[in-house]
């Protein structure tokens, strides 16, 4: 009963029954071992007590193919969600962020806009509608959500890489820089964070700063052909 472990508009689901139902079945069972009408027997037992069960099965399984269709692929099960619960934040954003999957970033960004706008400390929400701002090279509003994410939560590697990718393209270097050290002191193996890091350096005229992130990306990640070109550049 402690509901204060459950996340905000997330903590009530139908597998929380999966382990309580069994109790509830044995009930129905033992009122079905008191059914009796009529003298007819199946199997060795009254057939109100074996056709009875087996009509609930087959009632029980009807419901669970008509109920399973949108289980088919993330889009529909999310979308299923989404309009299931349209205020739900949790709903919205999942919901946003397989939108910006498959390649409907509009779509994404008003799904997205309602989960924000209805939780503004959801932090998830705030990250992937900043990012999906950043993708739609839209860099002011991108900045805006970013930044609201890490304020909430400044633990997320990735919105600090997101918010770096997005100060570069802003031409805010020594911003992207300090966001991409964040990244990596939070993340050192993150894949891209070095080399991020490394081009920033690169700009700013630390060469061998830059080379030491680039062979650091290459530690990390391998088979960076940008990583492992730029590094032979300064090195030579």
């Amino acid at each position: 009963l402690d509901l204060r472990i459950f996340p905000r508009n997330d903590f009530a689901h139908d597998r929380y029954l999966y382990l309580p139902s069994v109790g509830f079945a044995i009930l129905v069972a033992l009122a079905f071992r008191r059914l009796k009408i009529g003298r007819a027997s199946l199997l060795g037992y009254p057939a109100a007590q074996v056709l009875g069960p087996l009509l609930l099965a087959l009632i029980l399984g009807f419901g669970t193919m008509s109920e399973s269709f949108y289980f088919k692929n993330n889009w529909i099960f999310y979308r299923y969600n989404y309009l299931f619960a349209p205020h739900n934040v949790y709903a919205a954003n999942n919901y946003g962020v397989i939108l910006g999957r498959l390649g409907m970033e509009h779509e994404a960004l008003k799904v997205l806009q309602q989960a924000a706008e209805e939780d503004p400390g959801y932090w998830s929400a705030a990250y992937n509608l900043g990012c999906t701002y950043y993708r739609l090279d839209q860099p002011l509003e991108a900045e805006r959500y970013l930044l609201r994410a890490v304020r909430i939560n400044p633990t997320k590697p990735d919105a600090f890489y997101c918010l770096g990718m997005n100060e570069m393209e802003m031409g805010k270097i020594n911003e992207a820089k300090a966001a991409f050290q964040i990244a990596i002191r939070l993340n050192p193996r993150g894949k891209e964070y070095h080399y991020r890091l490394g081009v920033v350096l690169e700009k700013q005229g630390n060469l061998r700063g830059a080379l030491e992130e680039f062979r650091a990306e290459l530690a990390v990640n391998p088979r960076h052909p940008e990583a492992r070109r730029l590094a032979r550049e300064l090195q030579a």
